[in-house]
């Protein structure tokens, strides 16, 4: 696919891979970035930026947990900018980089450009993706695990 002229909308796009998403689309000369995350200050600096390079850019405030929040920041993207192309379901954490944003960044203009559904830049990603199609229920079970550890919460 190619970038230019498509709408965006990228989620966590506040900091980190987000960031660097965000302002890797608008530089491929995407027509809209929508930066959405749960940080309202961080997006509205990321959309500032992108709209000082000459591009249009929106901050939005959700949280992609309740569907309602992930329904409503399509319709605000779609009001704003018409017909979404491209959504980069991006919002999460970084655990330890093994990439920097800007990397992954990188790796996922080079995966839209291939047309590729999933992009996972770095092979620990893969492997982890591997094990979530390979059994599901365990791989939820150490999710909840990683939460609860990063949370300082005891896993349920």
């Amino acid at each position: 696919m190619d970038i230019a002229g498509r709408v965006a909308v990228v989620t966590g796009g506040a900091s980190g891979i987000g960031r660097s998403i965000c302002l890797a689309l608008a530089g491929q000369g995407a027509a809209a970035v929508v930066v959405a995350d749960v940080d309202a200050g961080g997006a509205a600096e990321v959309a500032a930026a992108i709209e000082a390079g000459g591009q249009r850019a929106l901050a939005v405030t959700a949280d992609m947990a309740p569907e309602a929040d992930a329904e409503a920041l399509v319709t605000r993207a779609e009001e704003a900018f018409g017909p979404v192309s491209l959504f980069c379901s991006n919002a999460g954490i970084i655990v330890d980089g093994v990439l920097t944003p800007d990397q992954v960044a990188a790796c996922v203009i080079e995966g839209i450009g291939d047309e590729r559904f999933l992009i996972l830049p770095h092979p620990e990603v893969a492997m982890y993706e591997q094990r979530r199609a390979d059994d599901r229920e365990r791989w939820l079970r150490g999710m909840r695990r990683l939460q609860a550890r990063l949370s300082g919460q005891q896993p349920s």
